[in-house]
Order: C-alpha cells, then sequence, then structure tokens
C-alpha cells in the first residue's frame, strides 16, 4: 500500500505542473 500511496502521491503534482505549462503555452 505504501508504493500506492507513494505513486499516487507522486502522479498529482507531475499531472498539475503539466495542466500549469499546457495553460501557459495556451496564452
Amino acid at each position: 500500500h505504501k508504493v500506492e500511496r507513494l505513486a499516487l502521491f507522486d502522479q498529482f503534482p507531475y499531472t498539475h505542473h503539466m495542466e500549469c505549462g499546457v495553460l501557459l503555452t495556451a496564452k
């Protein structure tokens, strides 16, 4: 379960950065 938690926890910030990058590129 620890590995799954780390994977999910790491995915959130990474996805957020990708979304920010897309928004910045769109502007």
